[in-house]
């Protein structure tokens, strides 16, 4: 038995392919709509049953349930939609009013009853054996708070009838859109194959035609998509057969002009250590060396990269450094007939990527020495408590607690580097407006307060009258609270904290002085600096990230603000944060 090929034109396959596409799209929509108008009822349903259960429970006294609190339910129910009904037995939930017989089904089986047991509200969707019908119910558990027992339970309950009863009436709606859209998808996706395809039987006729040399005839190009442009595309091709010549002779100068835009140094050396070519980046480089282009292949680094590719005639790469720059080498061999007549060398300044590298590992050095310790201690005593070393209660709770405080600690660090990175990026949100920054500074000395006078040291303000500005409130409490938390860590007992703010011509200042130890003036150019400590001997239980000044710095310049630290050894030091005035960041 023979077949024959069944041959459909491009317009007949994009015509039942937009006819499909249509008809499963439409069935897609249809099926999925009722499925999520019936899925939304029903768990508005459940979530408006256990409110309203959790409303009549929480009228519940304690102790046992008494005939005026199953009246006032009644009368609840009396008003509602939903049936509501009330047990007082816990163990039996069959023996329930309003239900009189002794052989009723119970109302939850018995893994749902220890759930109740446990305080937990149990949701019910489907056939109920006391009902006999399709329901949705909530129980909700009556525990008595003095005795910690259920002493009985509310349960509501409403048809799942009246959810399909909802669906229906949507139901016919959907389906005569669902036609309309198809038989409308139909007439539609033969107008759009039939002005798709017009075009593309023009480009058949003139393709043969170039296939047979006629390079005259052109196409008509009607639209501005694809196919048109794919229409101009065969009108440049057949220009551009008859220019292939006259373009064979400009290949030099446009060669020469490429290698001009490449931002690196290229240049091409022959054999005989004579240059072909310079691209002007290479004579730029040079000038900067202070270099002729002799003196720089017969620099020692450079001359033996020369003759490695001289000898493997292959590619070879390197690097090297010449006044205090870090320069790669990219080296290929130019070979004619098995012959080495040249070499191709690329130089390109990695100056910034190398000491990017160089941050990087530095910081994930810090990082991971910041965090070994910390799991150094949860492991320890995690393997403490385990193999039984921890025998008392009181040693147990104490690794507990150190474990608890290194998990703290990470968590922190963690965060830190989560909020640098971000505003590093510049991604960090940032919410402006006007905010009085008296008042924040009110809420965060006073949130201090305790913690001070915790260690004996004062803390005091100053302002004199209502100071606004522009600026993120939530990222301001963070600058006091990293300021202050810094001045409490570096100040004795006895010693004071003065948090000031004041106009200073456009701007308005926050002040935050202490009488702490202060610092050198080389520890002072290192402020804002990830992970620097002044005191890297003090102790971890009162030790932050290394991260808090870090965060502080990048948050003060993403609000147009800048920071001045003076520090004294032994007399004090003071952060002095200028942000501008309303008027100034309206004007910027």
């Amino acid at each position: 038995m023979r077949y024959t090929k069944l041959r459909l034109d491009l317009s007949s396959k994009l015509w039942i392919t937009l006819i499909i596409a249509f008809l499963i799209s439409s069935l897609f929509n249809y099926w999925t709509t009722l499925y999520l108008y019936r899925h939304l009822y029903v768990e508005q349903t459940e979530k408006y049953l256990a409110e309203k259960g959790k409303k009549i429970v929480s009228r519940y006294t304690g102790g046992e349930i008494s005939q005026s609190f199953k009246e006032k339910v009644n009368d609840i129910n009396s008003l509602t939609n939903e049936e509501i009904v009330i047990t007082d037995n816990p163990a039996d939930l069959g023996a329930c009013l309003p239900v009189d017989s002794e052989h009723a089904e119970p109302l939850v089986s018995y893994e749902q009853r220890e759930k109740l047991s446990q305080g937990e509200v149990i949701t019910i969707i489907g056939e109920h054996a006391r009902f006999k019908r399709d329901i949705i119910a909530v129980a909700v558990p009556l525990i008595d708070p003095e005795i910690n027992q259920l002493v009985g339970a509310v349960f509501l309950y409403m048809p799942l009838a009246t959810v399909t009863e909802a669906v229906a009436e949507i139901r016919f709606l959907l389906f005569l859109f669902l036609v309309s859209f198809f038989f409308l998808g139909i007439i539609m996706g033969k107008f759009i194959t039939s002005t798709m395809t017009k075009p593309l039987r023009e480009m058949e006729s003139v393709a043969k035609k170039m296939m047979d040399g006629d390079f005259e005839a052109k196409i008509q190009v009607y639209t501005e998509d694809e196919i048109g442009r794919l229409g101009r595309t065969f009108n440049h091709l057949s220009d551009s057969l008859k220019k292939t010549i006259s373009l064979l002779s400009k290949e030099k100068k446009q060669l020469s002009q490429i290698l001009d835009g490449i931002s690196d140094s290229v240049l091409t050396i022959h054999k005989n250590e004579g240059f072909v070519l310079l691209n002007n980046p290479s004579k730029n480089l040079l000038r900067k060396l202070g270099l002729k282009k002799e003196e720089f292949i017969h620099l020692p680094e450079i001359k033996a990269y020369i003759e490695r590719v001289k000898q493997e005639k292959d590619i070879v790469t390197g690097e090297f450094e010449l006044h205090d720059k870090t320069y790669f080498l990219y080296l290929s061999p130019l070979i004619e007939d098995q012959e080495l007549w040249g070499i191709i060398l690329v130089i390109h300044d990695v100056t910034a990527e190398r000491k990017r590298e160089n941050d990087t590992r530095e910081f994930l050095a810090i990082v991971s020495h910041e965090l070994r310790t910390p799991l150094s201690y949860v492991r320890g005593y995690t393997e403490a408590i385990i193999d039984g070393v921890a025998d008392s209660k009181e040693t147990q709770a104490k690794y507990l607690e150190t474990i608890h405080n290194e998990t703290c600690r990470m968590e922190r660090l963690v965060n830190d580097l989560l909020d640098l990175a971000q505003l590093e990026k510049s991604t960090y949100p940032m919410y402006l407006e006007e905010i009085r920054l008296d008042h924040i500074v009110n809420q965060v000395v006073e949130r201090y307060l305790p913690a001070y006078m915790q260690k004996g040291v004062a803390l005091q303000k100053h302002y004199s009258k209502p100071m606004w500005m522009i600026g993120d409130e939530d990222r301001i409490i963070q600058i006091l609270v990293n300021l202050l938390d810094n001045a409490l860590r570096h100040t004795k007992s006895g010693g004071k904290v003065t948090v000031e703010i004041y106009p200073y011509y456009d701007d308005i200042v926050l002040q935050v002085s202490d009488t702490g130890e202060g610092m050198e003036k080389e520890q002072l150019a290192r402020i804002g600096e990830k992970f620097f400590r002044v005191d890297k001997a003090r102790s971890r239980k009162s030790g932050g990230t290394g991260l808090g000044l870090a965060i502080v710095k990048q948050i003060i310049e993403r609000l147009h603000g800048r920071l001045e630290v003076e520090s004294t050894v032994d007399v004090g030091t003071t952060f002095r944060i200028y942000f501008p005035s309303i008027s100034r960041s309206n004007h910027e």
